[in-house]
């Protein structure tokens, strides 16, 4: 939920930020390359995936911007 920027909402609530990582790891976008740390397969494509997957929120439609912060908490 954070980056080098500060906090922003991935998804409207807990469970669906918990139901879109399932999502991630049953469709394989994310993979764990050892116990503590995960990859995303091809990252252009996750953004746009993502976008549904996490329920819509501005965070995923910033590609090319993802150094700047994104206050949208509500």
């Amino acid at each position: 939920m954070s980056e080098s920027v500060g906090c922003n909402l991935v998804s409207k609530s807990i469970g669906e930020f918990l139901s879109a990582s399932c999502e991630e790891l049953a469709m394989e976008i994310r993979i764990f390359t050892s116990p503590d740390y995960s990859e995303i397969k091809n990252f252009q494509d996750f953004l746009k995936d993502a976008t549904s997957l996490f329920g819509n929120t501005p965070y995923f439609p910033r590609a090319g911007k993802m150094d700047q912060q994104i206050v949208d908490w509500k």
